[in-house]
């Protein structure tokens, strides 16, 4: 009888997840992004520039919502190429975004260019193109109590072209920022299509010589179609004195109702590694362990001096 319940629970939820799929206009997808963004804000802005480094390789994955049938499953790479005497950086981004039955992949190519405001402040400029594809793993889904013919038919592989924007202002201890993620969704409105989503931030660190702890925080507000979200966090940055960012530790807090903390350490002076452990307190707490992270950068190249090194 237990087994029998089971089956039957874990046939209503992909059930659903199905219906859900099919009949709600550009579901596919909630915006794909990470805990770790603030450490790789290029992966929300195509504007965000590290002054820090002339470049940056970014690998990451997360598990969300762990023990929960068909949540989410994120792979994302980055890179970026900055040409310092002519304030331009190039960019490429690329992700695989697993939910459920829905396959939602990106490849992306940035152009960003700062201009010098003042001696402190630059003013960073953004756009990327891409390439994106959404199919379905059709073995997942042949289940008996679906009888519906066009059900199939529906579930259809998509590819399309879309593009982001963004801009920033950066000081070394203050970044502000604004981007729009899948612009041409906007106007298409189509199921088969990658939504559009809408992010502003702020964040501020404090640098110290006399203390060997440097405190920061950051604030951040998404739209993604009808949905608002507001996120905020606070960071504790530990030195040494080999290593002006020994390792650091943080906590967050996403509305609804999702908090978390976050763990970084610099392994030398190129590699830094961090991992992101977060749980919503809501209802999906009842099937659902938690999300992991797990983040890994390398950077190329540190400036010799800069202005508005972040």
């Amino acid at each position: 009888m237990l087994r029998l319940l089971d089956k039957i629970k874990k046939r209503y939820i992909l059930f659903s997840l199905i219906i859900i799929g099919i009949s709600t206009p550009g579901h596919s997808q909630s915006n794909v992004r990470l805990n770790n963004f603030w450490d790789n804000l290029y992966s929300i802005n195509p504007a965000y520039i590290n002054n820090k480094y002339l470049g940056s390789i970014d690998m990451a994955t997360r598990r969300q919502w762990i023990g929960f049938p068909g949540a989410p499953t994120t792979y994302l790479v980055t890179g970026t190429l900055v040409l310092d005497k002519l304030n331009t950086q190039f960019g490429v981004k690329a992700y695989t975004d697993v939910i459920g039955y829905t396959h939602t992949s990106s490849a992306s190519l940035s152009y960003a260019y700062a201009v010098n405001l003042t001696e402190d402040w630059r003013l960073h400029l953004g756009v990327a193109a891409s390439f994106q594809s959404l199919w379905y793993d059709m073995d997942k889904i042949k289940v008996d109590i679906l009888s519906d013919p066009t059900l199939y038919e529906k579930l259809v592989r998509s590819n399309h072209y879309n593009a982001d924007l963004g801009a920033e202002i950066a000081s070394r201890s203050l970044r502000i920022g604004i981007s729009g993620q899948n612009i041409f969704s906007i106007f298409r409105n189509n199921n088969q299509d990658i939504a559009n989503s809408d992010f502003i931030y702020a964040t501020y660190r404090n640098f110290s010589e006399d203390s060997q702890i440097d405190l920061g925080g950051g604030i951040y507000g998404i739209k993604n179609m009808k949905l608002y979200q507001m996120g905020l966090n606070g960071t504790a940055y530990f030195k040494s004195a080999n290593m002006e960012d020994l390792f650091q530790i943080g906590v967050f807090y996403r509305t609804p109702n999702e908090m978390g903390a976050i763990a970084g350490l610099n392994i030398n002076k190129s590699l830094y590694l961090s991992y992101s452990y977060d749980f919503n307190v809501s209802g999906i707490s009842r099937s659902s362990s938690g999300s992991h992270e797990l983040m890994l950068i390398m950077h190329l190249n540190k400036r010799d001096e800069c202005h508005t090194c972040y």
